[in-house]
């Protein structure tokens, strides 16, 4: 049986691509969507600009399912047609951000917990209507960005895009 959660990942990890420090990137360094924070909380120290550079796939991937698949709690959702929009939305802006827009968009109370009560909105959310609304909550926030801090511009198309990706992904008659 395939594990969908790794193919998720593994699809998050070839979009978010090889080494980049982008000057007006203001998570900085990134190596597979990987930050250089992210990596020195992983590992539980200082590191540098070339620890980034050097980081493997594989623990990108791990960094990936543990961090931002599992303590969240999305591998306790009930599998859907948008796992991959949530998980990817909390790789660009949080997964407590991606878990309240997740709560929102199914209409629960939104606390940032994936409990039993969210978990059964989601069943009974059709899965279009979710997918919409949740990417409706993350283009709010992404236009947010850019309002606040006009540098960040440069970086809202592949947002857009990247956010609108799972809506082309997702043809109405499959949900």
């Amino acid at each position: 049986m395939s594990d969908p959660v790794a193919r998720i990942i593994e699809q998050i990890i070839e979009r978010e691509g090889g080494f980049v420090d982008h000057p007006d990137d203001r998570g900085g360094p990134t190596k597979y969507g990987i930050t250089l924070r992210t990596l020195e909380d992983w590992r539980g120290s200082d590191l540098t600009v070339d620890d980034v550079r050097r980081l493997g796939a594989e623990e990108a991937a791990l960094i990936y399912r543990c961090r931002y698949v599992e303590e969240p709690g999305f591998d306790r959702l009930p599998p859907t047609a948008f796992a991959g929009q949530v998980i990817d939305a909390g790789v660009m802006h949080g997964p407590g951000r991606a878990a309240v827009w997740l709560q929102n968009a199914v209409g629960t109370s939104p606390d940032g917990i994936i409990g039993p009560r969210t978990r059964a909105a989601v069943i009974a959310t059709p899965v279009y209507r979710a997918v919409m609304n949740f990417a409706v909550e993350q283009l709010d926030f992404i236009a947010g960005i850019v309002s606040r801090d006009p540098s960040q511009a440069a970086f809202v198309l592949g947002w857009i895009r990247r956010a609108t990706s799972h809506l082309r992904n997702h043809p109405m008659g499959t949900m």
